[in-house]
């Protein structure tokens, strides 16, 4: 990765990084590695999982604090906090996901944040290779989360990313944009 200057061409850059590093995980088998047992089964979930979970926070934080809405149960809302990132998931122009609102917070709750933190889920929530045609999100009748398929969110990511990235590059991201103010800050 090179030094830049350009808070936008760095997130470019780095996003291309990350979908070539989910790639790899996903399309990784444990039982052809010597490093796992002949008994492990899969590819690298979490890390991959991590990784889609970071784009999408990433793609959200540039909305933050912007005049976009995104329509959740009905309701055009805004990105005004960090724990709102995810409700770049109903941007009807990167996502388009319609998602339940307790959904969407639910999947930043109880996946993003304890992978991210914690390399674990809790109880009850589990992450499957699945298939591109799958649905993404397997839901209880109360709309939470008890099963990511990743395949099927990697193949939205890498449509949604090309979309940001034409957004980034030919969009009005100002130096005053509020991501871009606090990133001078630091």
């Amino acid at each position: 990765m090179a030094v830049h200057s350009d808070f936008k061409k760095l997130t470019i850059d780095s996003i291309k990084e990350n979908l070539l590093a989910i790639e790899y995980c996903l399309t990784f088998e444990k039982r052809h590695n010597p490093n796992w047992t002949k008994d492990d089964r899969g590819c690298l979930g979490v890390p991959s999982m991590i990784l889609m979970c970071s784009i999408v926070d990433s793609i959200g934080s540039y909305f933050r604090g912007s005049l976009a809405t995104v329509n959740v149960n009905g309701e055009e809302r805004k990105i005004d906090k960090t724990s709102d990132h995810f409700l770049i998931l109903n941007h009807d122009k990167i996502f388009n996901l319609r998602l339940d609102r307790k959904t969407i917070y639910d999947f930043y709750k109880k996946y993003r944040s304890p992978l991210t933190h914690n390399n674990t889920l809790p109880p009850n929530a589990w992450i499957d290779i699945g298939k591109e045609a799958d649905e993404i999100f397997q839901v209880n009748d109360k709309n939470e989360v008890v099963q990511v398929r990743l395949s099927p969110l990697f193949e939205k990511i890498k449509v949604a990313v090309g979309i940001f990235i034409y957004f980034l590059q030919n969009g009005n991201w100002s130096d005053e944009h509020k991501l871009t103010m606090e990133l001078k800050e630091k």
